[in-house]
């Protein structure tokens, strides 16, 4: 069973241009962080090439690979980390830490001068990225329990992704290899020493630019969702990890015979978490709306197996201050609730549990697509034999194709077929459509190297925009959904483990991507031609098994009465 939300009346009232401008700040953001993650793509064959001797376009695929995936590597260490800081220092930290570090890293890559250097500097750039966890969280929270404003809200944020997919290829495409793309170009001719030794440089000052915008629009268009009650410095994380080693090592003592300690004679006494409670009187405005929209400040019916719901009160977790001079009223009706939310915790919840794995099921194979395509769209046999710019305008055509589709699409699915059915539709409507793909190249037959007709062109943009779509309209939906299997302060945190796992199948599908390109395409062991229908055929095939877990596993937790937001 999801926790729903029912707090459309108890909406606080904020000004309709500070919804708008927070909400584009996070829009941005997601537009920085896209950027981030997919503008080697478009280039790192050709970096592969550049750094590694001897390499070929059809032989580059599986280093390229490894580029690509190193920066999901990192994240996947620190994704639940990040989620936990986000729960206790604030939402705004995050996002300045994951602009500033990123930044920094991004000019170290672009200056790489050597293969083991590129993967170092996109493992840190990872690492030290947790802005979809603040983001998310942000979006759900600033909604304020309007449900509708939170769809809208989340299609628009998540549907970035389709607008990076529009500005992020063609730029980083563009300014790759400045040398070899203009040779004639007076300021590439001024620059050309610079530009020769690091010719992927020029892509990765605009992630500088775009990380210090996102810093300044975060600053001054989003406010801090955290209630402040709950707010605590960074040193009581390290604080409650030693507290926690701590207790997991007096527990290993305890089972060692004739080891006996002053812990083993005493009862029994919790060292993992400090609670403390505050009466709804001593809560903040923030607080308070919080958790009135939340149901889990409500009782909530049981599920009979995996879906079990605690009682919430209107109680908040803050760090360890000693409260004095409560009267005995506040002290009788204050309950106490856990400060830390553990990943465990989260998943025995049935409901969580199975639509986060639903979500890293549908990230693997677009995931996958993401790093493929390029890599096809470069290799000489079986694919496309195109440029750098070439696929940037190809990716820039599907992205066109995405944002002038998805919000109505995304909103009328939503509303008019509630989550569950729009998750069953968008997953549809996403990888599968890669069955289509391999028949670009009779359209294109006719074309000279480094050239795409037209006919090729507009049916790639179609059919890749139309999959991103589908993939927007189901990951939104399951956001929405996840978001409510989980309390109001748990959110950060399960959005961190959702990220967690999301960033370890997005670090395993770039590798994939790159052996499966260079097996079927440069090994021999198969027909180009042939090898490029079973890449496709094979990304399509797990897309149909996202929809069959989606329509088995989370037809439980949606009901017809629940699932649509009206």
């Amino acid at each position: 069973m999801i926790i729903e939300s029912k707090g459309k009346n108890r909406m606080q009232e904020d000004k309709p241009d500070k919804i708008i401008g927070a909400t584009g700040a996070l829009c941005f953001a997601m537009i920085c962080h896209t950027y981030l993650l997919i503008s080697p793509f478009t280039y790192s064959g050709f970096m592969a090439i550049f750094l590694i001797p001897d390499l070929t376009s059809d032989t580059a695929g599986s280093y390229a690979g490894f580029i690509s995936a190193s920066y999901m590597v990192g994240r996947s260490i620190t994704s639940f980390a990040w989620g936990t800081v986000a729960d206790t220092i604030g939402r705004k930290p995050v996002f300045y830490i994951s602009f500033l570090v990123p930044a920094f890293m991004s000019i170290l890559f672009g200056c790489a001068s050597n293969f083991y250097v590129a993967l170092f500097t996109r493992f840190a750039m990872g690492m030290a990225n947790g802005i979809v966890v603040a983001t998310k969280t942000s979006v759900s929270e600033l909604a304020k329990g309007d449900e509708k404003l939170e769809a809208r809200s989340m299609a628009l944020v998540m549907g970035m992704w389709g607008w990076g997919f529009l500005v992020c290829p063609p730029i980083s495409g563009a300014l790759s290899e400045p040398v070899k793309q203009y040779p004639d170009s007076e300021f590439v001719q001024y620059f050309e020493p610079l530009f020769s030794k690091y010719p992927f440089l020029l892509p990765n000052i605009v992630s500088v630019i775009f990380c210090i915008a996102g810093i300044i629009s975060v600053y001054f268009y989003v406010d801090e969702t955290l209630p402040e009650e709950r707010r605590r410095s960074i040193s009581s994380i390290w604080k409650n990890f030693l507290n926690r080693t701590r207790s997991r090592f007096e527990n290993f003592r305890r089972i060692i015979p004739g080891v006996s300690s002053q812990e083993e004679r005493m009862p029994l006494q919790s060292t993992l978490t400090d609670t403390y409670t505050y009466s709804s009187s001593d809560l903040s405005n923030e607080t308070q709306a919080l958790t009135n929209t939340d149901d889990s400040s409500r009782d909530t019916e049981q599920d009979s197996d995996d879906c079990e719901i605690l009682h919430q009160s209107k109680s908040i977790t803050i760090p360890s201050v000693s409260i004095e001079n409560q009267s005995p009223e506040k002290k009788k009706n204050a309950k106490k609730i856990p400060s830390t939310t553990t990943m465990s915790e989260l998943w025995e919840n049935g409901a969580t549990r199975h639509h986060l794995i639903a979500r890293w099921f549908l990230v693997f194979p677009s995931m996958v697509f993401d790093e493929a395509f390029p890599l096809f769209c470069i290799a000489i046999s079986g694919g496309l034999g195109l440029t750098e710019t070439g696929i940037g305008k190809v990716l820039a055509g599907a992205g066109l194709v995405f944002i002038l589709g998805q919000y109505k699409i995304n909103t009328f699915i939503v509303s008019r077929y509630g989550l569950f059915n729009s998750q069953i539709l968008g997953s549809l409507f996403a990888t599968p459509l890669c069955f289509f793909i391999p028949f670009v190249l009779y359209l294109n037959r006719d074309s000279s190297l480094n050239e795409i007709t037209w006919a090729a062109y507009i049916y790639l943009s179609v059919i890749i925009g139309l999959s991103n779509i589908g993939g927007n309209v189901v990951l939104c939906s399951l956001t929405i959904s996840t978001n409510r299997t989980v309390k109001t302060e748990q959110r950060a945190s399960m959005n961190g483990l959702s990220m967690l796992g999301g960033s370890i199948v997005k670090a395993c599908g770039p590798a994939v991507a790159g052996w499966l390109v260079s097996f079927l395409l440069g090994s021999g062991f198969v027909p180009p031609t042939v090898g490029v229908i079973l890449l496709f055929s094979s990304m399509g095939l797990f897309g149909l098994y996202c929809v069959y877990y989606i329509s088995v596993n989370l037809r439980s937790y949606n009901s017809a009465e629940n699932s649509a937001l009206k």
